[in-house]
């Protein structure tokens, strides 16, 4: 456990429009204090993040959840959440993001987490609705610099109604 020896004003930075449109580059406060474990939101559900996969320990349902995000791959991951608009696909917005962002976007970004050290976990909260979903890794890989999407680190999910506290999640690619 570390602790700082005084408050620091920080900014958050990640590598995709979809958190900097949600959430990132957002100033923050480190405190004085230190946090384990346990000090984490209790979370309805877990997405691991692997290379170069985003592994669901339940199906997300509509509603206010609090998802606990945790890095099991070899190097550096980040989620971005999108809620894909109707007729979109996770790959047109990573389309749409590549050629410059031209035209309205194929989804909203709705939340999730910045790059994530291995063995290190976070959470979140987003506001679900029913709906096609998004999960994206912008960090550029550490063999060729390319962001992780490219290599496969982009799924669909299906968001159903109600919460959910088990069973498989519906994805596809």
């Amino acid at each position: 456990m570390a602790r700082l020896s005084s408050n620091l004003t920080q900014e958050l930075a990640c590598f995709s429009y979809a958190h900097c449109r949600a959430s990132c580059s957002l100033p923050w406060v480190t405190s004085a204090t230190s946090a384990s474990v346990g000090d984490l939101a209790a979370a309805d559900a877990t997405i691991k993040l692997v290379d170069y996969d985003f592994e669901l320990s339940a199906p997300l349902a509509a509603g206010k959840q609090t998802i606990l995000v945790e890095n099991d791959g070899p190097q550096a991951h980040e989620l971005a959440l999108l809620k894909l608009a109707p007729g979109k696909t996770v790959a047109d917005f990573a389309a749409w993001d590549a050629g410059g962002m031209k035209g309205p976007p194929p989804a909203e970004p709705i939340g999730g987490v910045v790059a994530l050290d291995t063995g290190t976990r976070a959470t979140f909260t987003a506001d679900l609705t029913p709906g096609d979903y998004g999960l994206l890794c912008y960090v550029p890989d550490a063999k060729d610099g390319r962001p992780h999407l490219a290599h496969g680190m982009i799924k669909t999910i299906k968001v159903g109604s109600g919460i959910s506290r088990g069973g498989s999640p519906t994805v596809s690619r």
